[in-house]
């Protein structure tokens, strides 16, 4: 097993799934951010990780190797989703 550290970015159905399979792949810290700063509080009491109330904070925090984004569909394909983030 490895110590990668992953964020999740987004508390949704299919988040949880994407927990499951990481805890199981690596040691190292977890965490989940969400637009919605309680759902991701309650995800992540829900399962024992860590939460990050700011979405493009943790983004640009070091120790996360690997960022799943775990986002439906609509907001992938919309023109002008409600939630941006900027990484440079």
């Amino acid at each position: 097993m490895n110590d990668l550290g992953v964020l999740i970015v987004g508390a949704g159905k299919i988040a949880g799934r994407h927990a499951a399979a990481w805890q199981f792949l690596t040691s190292g810290r977890m965490a989940v951010t969400d637009a919605v700063e309680a759902r991701a509080k309650h995800f992540a009491e829900s399962r024992g990780i860590d939460w990050e109330p700011d979405p493009e904070a943790a983004l640009r925090r070091p120790g996360y190797e690997i960022i799943d984004v775990c986002s439906p569909p609509p907001s992938i394909h919309n023109p002008n989703p409600p939630h941006v983030i900027s990484v440079e």
